[in-house]
């Protein structure tokens, strides 16, 4: 086969095609693979592909062919803006992140290069139909899936992070619905023209029919709005276009006319599912079976938060560049509302503010806040000039492009108010530029053609578009390595949760930091794994040199990745948190100078997140392994200043004051804690422990009775309920309440003597209040407070 320039064009649109159709629904099913990591596996391969042979198709024709449009010129500025950022804000994860984050500077690049590839290989008819199609069939297969799915009880797609009814190939509930919506609107516009020719208007009425009843499953308002608002628009553009008809009185007029008639209808008829829907959805879904009855939760910043963060960014003389691309966590840590601490998303990094592209305002500034308004801008300016363009030759593909131009402005509505998935950012962008190829066949736009073979000025030609090219390829290649290390990273965990196989699970750290040296996520497991093998060692019965020496060796090698990981990401409190820890395991073997660094690592982590009451909490346990109850007190009382209802800390701080005596304010601290969380069993039994200890033997009763009821195995809870019972003159729950605590324990002398005396009916050799026995050991331990 002769490798013409023709070749490459046709494989560069095929691969291109190709990616629009598997995005919505390409999964890997491998557990330590993530769907959002195997889409973006997808776009930077593909994209990466796409440019390739575009390039080399370019390069053998000797010309390059474009669409005239600033909205092409103004959409290469958006990576630019990013990668500026990037540069100028200093953070190592701006440029690529993990390789599944949307807004650093790498996607924002594959963004743009899915907008420009489809302006630029899809400016025919034959393959902006072709594309249409592809849409269409992915949707179709997505629509199946799901179906089957919920008929099969989730067991369709039973693989790892997809289990249940409620699986999403597209990405989270919320944008299943979004793709719902445009792929009806896809549909409906397409029936009647040469879109849905033959067989394809089986799959577009497929489409339309089976999105219907998958919207009353998801069943989310803000979707049946859109449906509304898309239906009249519609109906609307419909009735135009039968009006410009009427005013041709020619037979293929008079058909065209009837078409646009039929297409009204439909799109009238969507109006009022999307009405039918909003008033009639919730009760509709009350009649589900249970298990199609989806329960979705969306927790995001408030327009009022993201505004509060952006003001205290550019406060903080970030104005231009912003804080940088992939750096909202950090703002948020800094600068979140103080009231987020006590709700139940108090310990929640959000990466993104209400939506993506007012988070771009946050992270690139005002900058890149510019061109984010001047694209958007000019892709009104081309979306209306196509719709309304009057041409000979566009009059069947109207419908179509009306149905690409409002379906790509409803995605873009979506990236301003919701931050969506990779599929829908992807799915806007590639729209946009199908917009731009349809303006470019209707001949709304016209075409620019660079020969830079036979000019005198060749070179100049090609190099921009070549600067363009490798700035993409870069780009994917960056984000396949991120991609890689951090698949490696889960792999490490997969394999630690299957195992336990502390090597095994190494070697995964290993390869990713290969990949990608100083990725602090994977310098983080690397610290994790060696606590756990020192954890391991320490335990160990044997005590010889060699095992001194590997305790050493591990506790060595925690400290150095967790330096490391700081030094790879000083912002990152997260680095800082684990490095603490690692030194606070040399602390409690009272290694000289570890409690001194623990303390100044967890500073730090306090530095970069001062509203997190973790690291006070920390500061606290490390100061109790000193013995310094007025520290520990101290560092317990700045936790609760961040956080009134912080569990541990108010759990820790009643232990505090039972050592100093203080029954009352140990009390009440526990009264506190349980408060704040009442599913966990070793809460209720700190105040059923208090409340003995005050002789409030009723109390003690009730509070170590729940423990009970939460952990039946709880046995030191079952040793202090029966002291308790006993102090109640309840011999006889008393007794039955050692008893399993002796089932618990068959070994304990003194658990078997007191059930002993019970069952003669001897009184129980008590001292004092009753508090001074030696409790039994728990063959259960209790959760820790959360």
């Amino acid at each position: 086969m002769k490798l013409t320039s023709t070749f490459f064009a046709a494989l560069a649109q095929v691969l291109l095609i190709a990616l629009i159709a598997l995005i919505p629904i390409l999964f890997v099913p491998i557990p330590w693979i993530a769907l959002a990591q195997a889409k973006m596996v997808l776009l930077s391969a593909g994209v990466l592909l796409v440019a390739a042979s575009w390039m080399i198709a370019a390069s053998i024709a000797g010309r390059v062919v474009l669409p005239k449009s600033l909205l092409i010129v103004v959409g290469a500025l958006l990576p630019l803006a990013y990668l500026g950022s990037a540069l100028f804000s200093h953070v190592p994860l701006a440029l690529a992140g993990s390789g599944t984050e949307t807004d650093t500077a790498a996607a924002m690049a594959l963004w743009f290069g899915l907008l420009a590839g489809c302006a630029v290989l899809l400016s025919s008819g034959r393959a902006i139909t072709r594309a249409y199609r592809a849409i269409l069939a992915s949707a179709a297969v997505l629509e199946i899936a799901e179906l089957g799915n919920f008929l099969l009880s989730g067991k369709l797609l039973s693989f790892w992070a997809l289990t249940g009814p409620a699986a999403s190939l597209v990405g989270s509930w919320h944008d299943f619905g979004i793709f719902l919506a445009f792929a009806l609107l896809l549909a409906v516009a397409a029936l009647e023209t040469p879109v849905a020719a033959g067989r394809w208007r089986w799959c577009a009425w497929a489409v339309a029919i089976l999105a219907i009843p998958l919207l009353f499953i998801v069943n989310v308002q803000s979707v049946w709005i859109a449906i509304a608002i898309l239906g009249v628009l519609g109906a609307g553009y419909a009735w135009y276009l039968d009006w410009q008809h009427h005013r041709n009185r020619d037979a293929a007029a008079e058909l065209g006319a009837l078409a646009h008639r039929l297409t009204f209808g439909i799109f009238i008829a969507m109006l009022l599912l999307a009405v039918a829907g909003f008033f009639g959805g919730s009760p509709l879904a009350k009649m589900l079976p249970s298990s199609w009855q989806v329960s979705q939760t969306e927790i995001r910043p408030s327009w009022q938060g993201t505004a509060q963060i952006a003001s205290s960014v550019y406060r903080g003389g970030e104005l231009l560049f912003g804080s940088g691309p992939n750096t909202f966590n950090r703002q948020w840590a800094l600068y979140k509302p103080s009231g987020v601490n006590e709700t139940a998303f108090w310990n929640v990094d959000f990466t993104q503010g209400v939506g993506y592209i007012p988070t771009a305002f946050i992270t690139v500034g005002i900058a890149g806040a510019i061109v984010w308004v001047v694209f958007l801008l000019l892709y009104l300016v081309t979306a209306l000039r196509l719709l309304f363009v009057r041409s000979v030759h566009d009059r069947v593909w109207r419908m179509p492009l009306f149905a690409l131009a409002a379906s790509s402005c409803y995605l873009w509505v979506v990236l301003a108010i919701y931050a969506p998935g990779q599929a829908l950012i992807a799915f806007a962008f590639m729209l946009t530029g199908l917009l731009v190829a349809g303006a470019r066949a209707a001949g709304a736009l016209p075409t620019l053609s660079w020969e830079f073979v036979r000019s005198r000025f060749g070179f100049a030609y090609i190099i921009v578009p070549a600067i363009v090219v490798i700035g993409v390829a870069s780009a994917s290649i960056g984000l396949s390595r991120a991609l890689a290390a951090d698949m490696l990273v889960n792999y490490s965990i997969s394999t630690y949760n299957a195992s336990g196989d502390i090597t095994a699970a190494q070697s995964g750290l290993t390869e990713a930091l290969a990949i990608e040296p100083g990725y602090d996520r994977a310098l983080r497991g690397a610290v994790e794994l060696n606590l756990i093998r020192f954890n391991q060692l320490a335990q160990s019965a044997t005590s010889s040199d060699a095992v001194k020496s590997q305790l050493q060796d591990a506790l060595a090698a925690a400290i150095k990745n967790g330096l490391s990981a700081v030094s790879a990401d000083t912002s990152n409190y997260q680095n800082w948190l684990t490095l603490a820890g690692a030194y606070q395991q040399l602390a409690g073997v009272s290694v000289q100078g570890a409690y001194e660094n623990a303390k100044k690592a967890y500073e730090k982590a306090i530095a970069a997140d001062p509203a997190d009451p973790q690291p006070y909490l920390a500061l606290a346990q490390l100061a109790a392994l000193q013995n310094d109850a007025t520290s520990t007190r101290a560092y317990l009382t700045e936790a609760l200043n961040k956080k009134s209802n912080y569990t541990d800390a108010l759990y820790l701080l009643s232990q505090v004051d039972v050592s100093s005596g203080d029954l009352d304010s140990a009390f009440k601290d526990a009264v506190s804690a349980v408060q704040s969380d009442q599913t966990q069993p070793q809460l209720w039994f700190q105040l059923g422990a208090v409340a003995y200890a005050k002789q409030d033997y009723a109390d003690a009763v009730t509070a170590l009775t729940r423990a009970i009821s939460l952990d039946a195995n709880f046995a030191n809870a079952l040793y202090v309920l029966g002291l308790a019972y006993y102090q109640e003159q309840d011999a006889t729950n008393a007794l039955a309440a050692f008893e399993k605590v002796a089932a618990l324990n068959p070994d304990n002398q003194s658990v078997r003597t007191i059930v002993s005396l019970l069952s003669s009916g001897k009184p129980l050799p008590l001292s004092g209040n009753g508090s001074g026995m030696e409790l039994a050991s728990g063959t259960s331990t209790a959760a820790s407070a959360r």
